[in-house]
C-alpha cells in the first residue's frame, strides 16, 4: 500500500511540476515575443539582424555555463535523495561555481573587447555593440549556478518566477532603451537585464550559498562536467550556429528577416524547456537509488512530442498572421519556412531531455555522440546554403539525425544499467550498488 501512495505522490508532483514549470515557460515565451514585436517594429531588418546577430554571439559564448548549473542541480539532487550523507557538497559547490564563473566573465569579457574589432568587422557591426554585449557575460555565467540550485532542490515556485523575471527584466529594459539608441539601446537593454537578473537570483539562493564553506572534491564529477560542457555547446551550436552563418554569407535584409523566424521557431524549444528542467533533478535521484528512468522519461518525452508538434501547427498555420502583426510586412518572406525552422526545435526539445538524462549517469561515452554532432551541424551549414530554405532544411535533417542516435543510445545504456543493478542487489544485506559518480567527496 505505501508502494502504491508513493508512486501517486510522485506522479502528482511530477505532472504538478511540469505544469509549473511550462507555464511559467509560456509565459516568458509570451513576454518574448512581446519583447521580439517591440524591437523588430522599432528596428529595420539590416538593424534587427545585427542586434540579434551580437546576442545570438554572447548567448553561444556563454551557454557552457549551463554545464555548471546542471551540476549544481545534479550535486543537490544526489545529496537530498542520500539524507544520510556527510556535508552538504552542493552548498560548497553552488559558493564555487558561482564565484569563479564571476572571475571567468569578467576574463571572457576581456577577451572579447581585445577581439572586438575582428568579432565587429566580422558580424558588420559597431565596435561599441561588442563593448556593451561584453559587459553582459559575468552575469550570464554566474546566474546559470544560482537557477541550478533552485532546479536541484526542485523548488519549482521561486525557479518559474524567475524564469519570467528574466524576460520581464529584459523587456523593461530594452523598450526604455530602444527607441532612444536604436540597436544599440537593445543590446544595452538586455546587459542591465542580466545583472538585475543576477541580483534577484543572487538574493533568492543566499542562504545555501552563505553556508557553502570549504572545498569541493571535483575529480568525480569531471566525467559529468565533460559531458554537460559537451551537450551544452552542440545544443547552442544546434541553436545558434545558422544565424550567425545566415548573418555571414546573407544580405543584411534576409539576415534580418531570418532572426526573425529563428526567434519565432525558438519559442517552441522554449516552450516544452521547462520539461527538461523538470525531468532532470528526477532522472538524478532516481540513478542515485538505482531506480528505472523509462517511466519518467517516457511521460516527459510525450509532452514534449505533443507540446512541440501543437507550436509546429500553430506556427506554420498563422504564418503569415504572425509574422505581419508580429514583425511587420518587411519579414513575410520568412513564412515559406517558418514551420520547418518550428519543427527542428521541436525534435531539438527531445534531444534536450535525452541528453540531459545521460549525463546524470556520469560517463564519457557519451562524447562519442556530441562531438561528431557538434562539428557535422556547422560544417553542413557551411557547404550548403543556398538558399534560406535550404538552410532550414540542412537544420532539421542534422538536429533528426541527432535525435535518433541519442535515442538508441539512451535506451541501451538503460537497458544495460538496469541489467547491471539486477545483477548487484541481493548481495549482502539486500543492498544495491550505488551509480557510478554517486560518491562526492570534500576534501
Amino acid at each position: 500500500m505505501a508502494h502504491f501512495t508513493r508512486v501517486a505522490n510522485e506522479r502528482h508532483r511530477f505532472v504538478q511540476d511540469n505544469v509549473l514549470a511550462t507555464g511559467s515557460t509560456l509565459v516568458a515565451g509570451a513576454l518574448g515575443f512581446v519583447l521580439q514585436a517591440v524591437t523588430s517594429h522599432a528596428l529595420r531588418p539590416g538593424q534587427y539582424g545585427k542586434a540579434f546577430a551580437v546576442l545570438s554571439f554572447f548567448t553561444l559564448l556563454t551557454k557552457p555555463a549551463a554545464a555548471f548549473g546542471r551540476l549544481v542541480a545534479w550535486q543537490t539532487s544526489q545529496d537530498l535523495s542520500d539524507p544520510e550523507a556527510l556535508g552538504d557538497h552542493s552548498s560548497v559547490l553552488l559558493r564555487q561555481v558561482t564565484l569563479r564563473m564571476l572571475a571567468i566573465g569578467a576574463f571572457v569579457g576581456i577577451v572579447s573587447l581585445v577581439g572586438g574589432v575582428v568579432l565587429a568587422t566580422y558580424l558588420h557591426v559597431a565596435l561599441s555593440y561588442i563593448v556593451v554585449g561584453a559587459a553582459s557575460v559575468p552575469f550570464l555565467l554566474a546566474t546559470q549556478a544560482l537557477l541550478g540550485s533552485l532546479q536541484g532542490e526542485q523548488r519549482f515556485v521561486p525557479w518559474s518566477v524567475l524564469s519570467v523575471f528574466v524576460t520581464v527584466s529584459r523587456l523593461v529594459c530594452v523598450v526604455a532603451l530602444i527607441f532612444a539608441f536604436g540597436a544599440f539601446g537593445f543590446i544595452l537593454g538586455t546587459t542591465i537585464a542580466a545583472a538585475v537578473t543576477f541580483a534577484v537570483c543572487l538574493r533568492q539562493v543566499w542562504p545555501r550559498l552563505s553556508t557553502g564553506r570549504g572545498r569541493f572534491g571535483w575529480r568525480p564529477v569531471v566525467p559529468f562536467l565533460v559531458t554537460a560542457l559537451a551537450s551544452t555547446l552542440a545544443i547552442g551550436v544546434f541553436q545558434s550556429a545558422d544565424v550567425i552563418v545566415v548573418e555571414h554569407f546573407f544580405t543584411k535584409t534576409l539576415g534580418g528577416e531570418y532572426a526573425i523566424v529563428a526567434v519565432l521557431g525558438n519559442s517552441v524549444f522554449f516552450a516544452t524547456g521547462g520539461v527538461a528542467s523538470v525531468v532532470f533533478p528526477i532522472v538524478a535521484a532516481r540513478h542515485a537509488r538505482d531506480r528505472s528512468t523509462f517511466g519518467v522519461m517516457g511521460a516527459s518525452l510525450a509532452l514534449c512530442g505533443i507540446a512541440g508538434l501543437i507550436g509546429v501547427l500553430g506556427l506554420q498555420l498563422l504564418s503569415h498572421f504572425i509574422l505581419v502583426n508580429f514583425a511587420g510586412k518587411a519579414y513575410i518572406g520568412g513564412a515559406r519556412y517558418l514551420g520547418g525552422y518550428a519543427l527542428g526545435m521541436a525534435l531539438l526539445s527531445c534531444v534536450l531531455v535525452l541528453v540531459n538524462t545521460l549525463q546524470s549517469l556520469n560517463r564519457l561515452s557519451l562524447l562519442w555522440v556530441l562531438i561528431p554532432a557538434t562539428i557535422l551541424r556547422p560544417a553542413l551549414l557551411v557547404v550548403f546554403h543556398g538558399t534560406l530554405l535550404t538552410v532550414v532544411v540542412v537544420s532539421d535533417l542534422s538536429i533528426a539525425a541527432f535525435a535518433v542516435v541519442i535515442a538508441a543510445m539512451y535506451i541501451v545504456t538503460e537497458r544495460a544499467r538496469q541489467r547491471a543493478g539486477a545483477g548487484t542487489t541481493g548481495g549482502p544485506g539486500g543492498q544495491t550498488a550505488p551509480p557510478p559518480g554517486a560518491a562526492i567527496a570534500m576534501t
